[in-house]
């Protein structure tokens, strides 16, 4: 992969929307999905892995459109504290093959390797006719948000990998804590004013830690 793939944010499998813009958006792609990517078997849950798909695309796309999504297409499971959607990876491979047919999105195919250091994940980012497929149901960026049934409290380990949470008093006491933290961010509107090319700067101090 070249550097241009470096710049890319992990899937958010909890990110999803109950707007009824979102869900009029998800079925007419997810039709032209049937029509065209040769899907014949339907079920629901494969609509709901393609809301999230096409949330993380989308909010990715506004907020850096050059930069990529990466996700896994492993037979793998993922982990379950994590996972109020019940999705698998094999289910998010499936979306974004179904949108590459479609010519929705670009990205790179990941690498395996038996050293952690030589593995990478896929990489699929947003092309403007998604985005601008999207645009004509009137979504907005700020539709989507993480479930509401949602795990806020993310325990890694010190490779960064997500370990499963035993529920307790103290973790349900910072769930709900966070629950409302999360209530009052949705409702408040912050908004940052600069030209394009000083958001590419900040873009690449955020994503490289260099400041220009």
């Amino acid at each position: 992969m070249t550097n241009e793939y470096e710049n890319a944010t992990p899937l958010d499998i909890q990110l999803s929307s109950g707007w009824p813009e979102v869900d009029a958006v998800v079925d007419a792609i997810f039709a032209e999905c049937v029509a065209d990517a040769g899907i014949q078997r339907q079920y629901p849950r494969m609509k709901t892995c393609l809301k999230v798909v096409l949330m993380n695309l989308f909010t990715c796309h506004v907020s850096d459109p050059t930069r990529y999504i990466r996700y896994s297409r492993r037979n793998a499971s993922f982990t379950k504290s994590y996972n109020c959607l019940e999705l698998s990876p094999e289910q998010i491979r499936k979306a974004v093959d179904n949108l590459a047919k479609l010519k929705y999105v670009t990205g790179e195919l990941g690498k395996w390797s038996f050293i952690a250091e030589g593995r990478r994940q896929s990489r699929v980012r947003a092309e403007q006719s998604l985005i601008q497929r999207i645009m004509e149901f009137r979504v907005s960026p700020l539709m989507a948000a993480i479930d509401p049934d949602a795990n806020l409290i993310v325990l890694k380990d010190s490779d960064k990998n997500w370990l499963e949470i035993e529920p307790t008093n103290v973790t349900h006491r910072m769930q709900e804590e966070l629950k409302r933290i999360n209530a009052i961010l949705s409702v408040t509107m912050i908004n940052l004013y600069m030209t394009d090319k000083e958001l590419h700067v900040l873009n690449e101090r955020l994503r490289t830690g260099k400041i220009p």
